[in-house]
């Protein structure tokens, strides 16, 4: 987790150091709503379940979004968001979990291509914090532990000027956690959503030619 992370780190800082040497660089904020899906692993000792199955769960979500243009269509993208989560659960066994609720924290990098300056596709890995997680027990909240989880994501979309409408898909793979409290049993979530953001150019591409492939004179 921790060199996932620390790989975040150098592109964005490769992102930010290159901004006037590939092309132009956007940021701007992104809104939308997202649909996951949370289930547990089948050997769950806790006797607890959720009740809703598959796509159901319902979250509007706000964040940043940060792009870099690399060379003819291909551009990176960073993007950070925030939702938090909530999910009716019920129990089998001597725990009557009635809810979790937790707050949601997701990065995702991906590269993208942008056909005919239309339409994009774009694939990636995300890397998600879960955090103040809580869980409702006989009306009575009950903290849990934190929680870090890797997978990857998927987008297509459409730019029109400075808007930007896409659509997404995000698989989780693992988590950093033990399986020894009701939260670690909870399975890596996944979720698709719509977004829409506005981009904001803060760097324009640097020529480091002229039109006649000479280099600009010293002034």
């Amino acid at each position: 987790m921790k060199s996932f992370r620390f790989k975040i780190l150098i592109i964005l800082s490769f992102i930010l150091a290159n901004g006037n040497t590939f092309g132009q660089t956007y940021i701007g904020p992104v809104t939308g709503l997202d649909y996951s899906r949370m289930s547990l692993y089948d050997e769950n000792p806790f006797g607890f379940y959720f009740l809703e199955k598959g796509f159901v769960n319902e979250s509007p979500f706000i964040g940043l979004k940060l792009e870099q243009i690399i060379y003819h269509g291909f551009y990176l993208s960073y993007q950070m968001d925030y939702n938090q989560k909530k999910a009716i659960a019920s129990d089998n066994g001597f725990l009557p979990i009635d809810c979790i609720n937790f707050n949601y924290f997701r990065h995702k990098i991906s590269l993208k291509y942008l056909f005919k300056n239309l339409v994009y596709v774009g694939f990636g890995a995300q890397y998600n914090l879960i955090r103040n997680m809580k869980f409702l027990i006989d009306n009575q909240i009950i903290e849990d532990s934190n929680i870090n989880e890797v997978g990857t994501n998927l987008s297509i979309g459409i730019k029109y000027k400075s808007f930007d409408l896409g659509i997404y898909y995000l698989n989780g793979l693992s988590t950093n956690r033990p399986r020894q409290y009701p939260s670690h049993w909870i399975r890596p979530i996944s979720s698709y959503g719509f977004q829409l953001s506005y981009d904001l150019k803060v760097f324009d591409k640097f020529k480091l030619f002229n039109k006649k492939g000479q280099r600009c004179p010293a002034f």
